[in-house]
């Protein structure tokens, strides 16, 4: 199974200018998975699980960099050669000496090549007592397979491609394509991109495996809060856990989480598993230019799950009875879909945040899904979860802001560019919002950026 971040791992492995590599994401999203692809290209691999041999902790004790290295050769039996050695050093959150170490490695035997990852590495990271070598080591960040990714392991390379080199401009979307497009979109949204989920439906397409396995990885996450956290704390973090799989997209208030906790408590449960890479926050922003981090107000976010698949597990649903989940959840699966795609659409050496926007008045509240940049500009995104909705929201924003010429509305229509002119009140002004309007497919939503800008480069709209 082949991901995107395998291709900066293989140009990791031949640049001249490499530092030692901490990959961050959740547990069971596929860092062991990519790591071990990269070692088949080494003739030595020294690997240190912390979880399984907790006695190499002690290796870790101080920054003796010649000491740390031939005491990992006799504790492993396996040489460490400039050029031929690959280190990698797993479950770090266990050993987090092994970050601050990661300094002297780039310092005084740069030749080695050195990872590090874990599933609690960003807990691990704020915690620790020493500050991080900044410009001494490099990051990359992993997430579950994106929608391109599953289809890729699904053997659909050619719809895949399809995708990332779609243009809006000089392409019609046959019914024939879309719909299959929609049905395997739909098809992701039963079993989610946790890459053991992924890999055993491709090999055997049995939805009750698949439940199974979902369950399993739902439970590892759980017994993870359980072993990494203290026994009072345990509680909120699952609370907080279940709140969000089941309410993506609604603006996260302590109150409906457990109002007999004080919110304070609740925040610190958010903050932990959104370092744990389990929770994604959507912070409100305000839009009025880049970044959209200037904006932000943090003390207003929604959240999204980790992984679609899994959410639907701690909700219930039952695959072997392949529930209409459209109707069920549907504006929730489509926004917890947008969620995960466009936090995989980054580089993966970027860790970005997403936002959303709202505007909350005595009359009426409006409020946009996602906030996006695109060269200079802050770009408004509504997810639909079917093929009409209105977009009442979307023109207020352009209306008030008039920080770029597009929108755009994912859904599950087909692509389209139309000018919109809308006739709005605000504060009993009437005024107009007029722009272009981009409809993309959800299963678009990851090309959103590259669209936008070659659509910008035509008209002149950025």
């Amino acid at each position: 199974m082949r991901r995107n971040i395998d291709y900066y791992l293989e140009e990791w492995k031949i640049r001249s200018s490499r530092k030692p590599l901490i990959i961050r994401g959740a547990r069971q999203v596929g860092k062991t998975w990519s790591v071990e692809a990269l070692s088949k290209s080494f003739a030595h691999v020294i690997r240190i699980d912390f979880e399984a041999e907790r006695d190499a902790v002690v290796i870790f004790r101080d920054n003796r960099i010649e000491r740390i290295i031939q005491e990992l050769t006799l504790f492993t039996g396996i040489p460490a050669i400039d050029g031929l050695t690959l280190i990698f050093l797993d479950e770090c959150q266990l050993c987090p000496e092994v970050l601050r170490s990661l300094r002297y490695f780039y310092e005084k035997r740069p030749g080695l090549h050195v990872i590090a990852a874990g599933s609690l590495l960003d807990i691990a990271l704020n915690e620790m007592r020493y500050p991080m070598p900044v410009g001494r080591v490099e990051f990359l960040y992993m997430y579950p397979l994106n929608y391109n990714e599953f289809l890729s392991a699904l053997g659909k390379d050619h719809l895949r491609q399809f995708i990332e080199n779609y243009r809006v401009q000089d392409v019609e979307v046959s019914p024939a394509i879309h719909n299959q497009l929609l049905d395997l979109l739909r098809l992701y949204y039963f079993i989610g991109g946790m890459p053991e989920a992924v890999n055993a439906y491709a090999r055997s397409e049995d939805l009750l495996t698949i439940q199974r396995i979902q369950t399993e990885l739902v439970t590892s996450l759980q017994n993870d809060i359980a072993k990494y956290t203290e026994k009072k704390d345990q509680l909120h973090l699952l609370n907080v856990f279940s709140y969000v799989a089941q309410n993506t997209g609604r603006k996260i208030k302590y109150s409906n989480i457990d109002g007999h906790v004080r919110s304070s408590v609740l925040k610190s449960a958010v903050n932990y598993l959104e370092q744990a890479r389990i929770i994604h926050k959507i912070s409100h922003s305000h839009g009025d230019g880049i970044p959209l981090s200037a904006q932000e107000k943090p003390e207003h976010f929604k959240a999204a799950f980790l992984d679609v698949g899994l959410s639907n597990r701690i909700c219930g649903l039952d695959l072997v009875q392949t529930p209409d989940i459209l109707a069920i959840r549907e504006g929730m699966l489509a926004e917890q879909f947008a969620a995960q795609e466009l936090a995989a659409a980054n580089w993966s050496f970027e860790d970005r945040k997403l936002y959303y926007w709202i505007r909350q008045s005595k009359n009426s509240n409006a409020e946009v899904d996602f906030l996006f940049s695109a060269g200079n500009n802050v770009i408004p995104l509504e997810i639909k979860s079917g093929k009409v909705g209105t977009l009442k929201s979307l023109h207020l924003f352009m209306a008030l802001k008039k920080s770029s010429q597009i929108a755009v509305r994912c859904s599950l229509d087909i692509p389209s560019l139309v000018e919109a002119n809308h006739q709005i009140t605000i504060e009993k002004v009437k005024t107009i919002a007029k722009y272009t309007l981009l409809n993309l497919p959800l299963y678009m939503i990851s090309q959103v950026k590259r669209i936008v800008k070659e659509i910008a480069g035509q008209e002149g709209a950025l």
